[in-house]
């Protein structure tokens, strides 16, 4: 099948739907500006979502919010591997006067009930929306956004209904999701291995251990990350790169600069304007 990607110019949604005969392993984890939601097809896949992992059957939906840390493992390269996606930026909620459709993004802990079962969504009317928005991208000269900011609307209010309904299975462990949710709620404070260790009442060496087979990401770089991602949070805010890099728990604008410039290879104040 065609690879099919289209980015609606009045609202910025990205809407994909793609096919993998070969998928090759997923290096990196991602955050985005955008809040995701992906529609697994087929494939040998897991996702993982801020340390939770959910194996993935056909039609399984994956809901994921702009702040949440995530990764897909293709578990074996030479199954075909085929999902829809869209990425929808953060105002198309307000503009489009349909804020309440955005709790399945919002409204839940991070790594929680991320996942709707496939055994939901293909009883009811989400694959048809699919097909339909694939129609209008590719089956018309022109394409018509009014129309597919109506289907993307609907999809969302479906996805809602069935969110309330579904109970996920997912992998974790309750002491890396709490965890997880200290860092989250203490990243502008001092977050140093001591201190968390002494938090949960572990040793260094067991924290390591658990955080990273459960996330895949040391507990350093876990930080380093999420501060990255508050940074940009901030900075959509109008706030100054520089109040911006302490808020976030840097401590100075030249500590997030040196960390910032040594993982993503160009200077923030050229990305983060």
């Amino acid at each position: 099948m065609k690879n099919i990607i289209y980015e609606s110019k009045s609202d910025k949604v990205l809407y994909s739907h793609m096919y993998n005969p070969n998928p090759i392993k997923d290096k990196y984890w991602h955050h985005n500006d955008h809040n995701e939601i992906l529609v697994f097809i087929q494939g040998n896949s897991r996702f993982v979502v801020e340390g939770t992992t959910y194996p993935l059957n056909p039609y399984d939906v994956i809901i994921i919010r702009s702040s949440e840390m995530h990764r897909i493992y293709h578990q074996e390269p030479d199954t075909p591997y085929e999902r829809y996606g869209f990425h929808i930026p953060m105002g198309f909620f307000t503009k489009n006067d349909c804020d309440d459709l955005r709790k399945i993004f919002t409204a839940r802990p991070l790594g929680t009930n991320n996942l709707i079962p496939g055994e939901l969504v293909r009883n009811h009317c989400i694959l048809d929306i699919l097909k339909q928005i694939d129609n209008y991208v590719t089956g018309y000269d022109t394409v018509h956004e009014t129309v597919l900011r109506g289907k993307l609307v609907e999809l969302l209010f479906h996805l809602n209904q069935l969110h309330s309904k579904s109970l996920s299975e997912s992998s974790t462990s309750d002491n890396v999701r709490k965890i997880i949710l200290y860092i989250n709620e203490n990243l502008y404070e001092k977050l140093t291995l001591d201190v968390i260790a002494e938090q949960f009442f572990m040793s260094k060496s067991h924290l390591c251990h658990i955080f990273r087979e459960y996330t895949g990401l040391t507990v350093n770089q876990y930080i380093k990350q999420k501060r990255f991602i508050r940074v940009k949070e901030l900075r959509a805010e109008g706030v100054s790169l520089t109040e911006a890099s302490v808020r976030a728990g840097f401590g100075s604008y030249s500590n997030f600069y040196k960390l910032y410039l040594k993982d993503m290879g160009v200077a923030p104040s050229g990305d983060l304007k």
